[in-house]
């Protein structure tokens, strides 16, 4: 089994560290000290400068030594499935989120990096999709990831879990976004698929056409505020976003409009049952998605 490098460890410690969370982390890794270093820091300086809580400040203070101990389980799991830390301006960190306001300081990456580096489509459906909107976000996945594009979704939604058991039934590459840490989405076993729909085409994870991604520390466990980052990583890893069914001031309708001030184009279902939202979006001049898909991968690539 792997072992991991001195900086691996300490990034491992400091991103699980306790009492931390995301903008503390954001603003050590942004300083530019030395990680080591970090840990020999005054706690008057961590506070003080920094803003950490009062439990982060003293569990630094104890040293990466004992936390060691305390991450030896998370250790051992990264080592044995071989998951990697990206650290945000670092290489390997997926470009498309480089500038991204929200760009977590570390993501959690299993499966293949490369995927990244494909076209993406993310296909974008409101809470209560209906069947008719099911049936054609597993269309959709599948008819891009046809065409080569890797399909982009979250994990524990139907239209994301739709999306991404269609991309797998036809072969195609899948990279999705979690709302835990990946110990928390996958349990002890990360060797399986993590869609159980999915499992028809194959039980276990393809390191070849899947990649899990996640912002949080590896046993995070599910928290509400945790799907709006989702949610935004989504729709930024992705070269386009289709509107597939988004309601009127809803969440995905405000990821579209975002996607679009990014520079990404985004296209939108023009069915006649098409919902309030879709026909804002038409209304207001974005492109309906054409009647071939495809010939948007084929055509931009």
């Amino acid at each position: 089994m792997a072992v991991l490098a001195e900086q691996e460890r300490l990034l491992l410690i400091l991103s699980n560290l306790p009492g931390l969370g995301g903008r503390g982390l954001a603003a050590l890794l942004a300083s530019g000290i030395p990680l080591r270093q970090l840990f020999m820091l005054p706690a008057e300086e961590l506070s003080g400068r920094f803003g950490l809580t009062r439990r982060a400040t003293a569990a630094i203070a104890g040293g990466p030594e004992a936390l060691r101990l305390r991450v030896a389980p998370l250790e051992r799991l990264v080592c044995r499935y071989g998951i990697r830390l990206l650290r945000h301006g670092q290489p390997g960190y997926p470009r498309r989120l480089a500038h991204l306001d929200e760009a977590p300081p570390v993501l959690y990456a299993y499966g293949n990096l490369d995927l990244l580096d494909r076209p993406a489509i993310a296909l974008l459906a409101s809470t209560g999709e209906r069947r008719e909107d099911l049936e054609c976000l597993a269309a959709l996945a599948s008819t891009f990831a046809r065409a080569g594009a890797t399909v982009v979704a979250g994990h524990n939604r139907p239209g994301y879990r739709a999306a991404v058991a269609a991309a797998k039934a036809v072969g195609g590459a899948r990279c999705y976004v979690l709302d835990r840490g990946l110990a928390a989405a996958f349990g002890e076993d990360l060797d399986r698929d993590l869609f159980p729909t999915a499992r028809v085409w194959g039980y276990g994870f393809d390191h070849e056409l899947s990649l899990a991604l996640s912002p949080f520390p590896l046993a995070a466990p599910f928290v509400g505020l945790h799907n709006r980052l989702r949610d935004r990583l989504v729709s930024s890893l992705a070269s386009w976003v289709v509107a597939v069914a988004v309601r009127s001031g809803g969440v995905m309708e405000g990821e579209c409009r975002a996607a679009r001030a990014r520079g990404t184009p985004v296209y939108v279902c023009a069915s006649p049952a098409a919902p309030p939202g879709n026909r804002a979006l038409l209304a207001e001049g974005y492109p309906a998605l054409p009647e071939e898909p495809a010939r948007i991968v084929n055509s931009e690539y």
